[in-house]
């Protein structure tokens, strides 16, 4: 099992989505979850809607190529599919996966090639875009769904990447979800997103 930051490698609320944080990820060996959208032509760090200073892509495209790591990238705007391939080299396009589109958008990006990844929740089930996707974005908003009757196994039967959400980014406890994961540690199709990699590296490698 492969362990990424959520909005970065970060200690205070402050640091999330920044530049530090998104760095800092890395340098620790840590892939990333993060927010992209566009701002005047520009693929920029934000879950918000721009208000003042832009964190620019760019900023950590090198830092990007050079690793062998995994990006989850939340798309927070429509029509990003063009900026994107124009922005990324295939190195870092071959490890990025992008989710969270809109379902015309998700067909953009599926007809463009790009990586993306089909949320599926207590709210949402597989439908026939999950089939095409290179992957699962397992989120669970109010109880650890995936960890009852035989859920997990089924849809790690499809073979793919599957990005779990950790139970902390919903502010639940997260130690339960963490031993029921451990026995699947060994899988290199799981992905855990969660708020403490540090902790996470430790509990499931140390």
């Amino acid at each position: 099992m492969k362990i990424i930051s959520h909005r970065g490698f970060w200690k205070k609320a402050s640091e999330k989505n920044s530049i530090y944080a998104l760095k800092k990820s890395i340098k620790h060996s840590f892939g990333f979850e993060t927010d992209l959208r566009d701002y005047k032509n520009d693929l920029v760090i934000s879950h918000d809607i721009i208000e003042k200073e832009l964190t620019l892509l760019t900023q950590i495209l090198e830092d990007l190529e050079n690793c062998d790591l995994l990006f989850a990238w939340n798309i927070k705007s429509d029509g990003l599919d063009k900026l994107i391939t124009k922005t990324f080299k295939q190195t870092i396009l071959e490890k990025s996966y992008f989710f969270d589109m809109s379902i015309p958008e998700t067909l953009v990006f599926r007809d463009s090639g790009l990586n993306y990844l089909f949320r599926i929740s207590e709210f949402e089930s597989l439908s026939i875009l999950a089939e095409t996707s290179s992957g699962f974005w397992i989120d669970a908003f109010i109880s650890d769904w995936w960890t009852e009757h035989n859920q997990l196994e089924t849809i790690l039967k499809h073979n793919k990447k599957n990005f779990i959400v950790s139970p902390e980014l919903h502010n639940r406890d997260y130690l339960k979800a963490w031993n029921f994961l451990k026995k699947y540690s060994s899988n290199d199709n799981l992905v855990l997103c969660t708020d403490y990699p540090d902790k996470a590296e430790v509990y499931f490698n140390g």
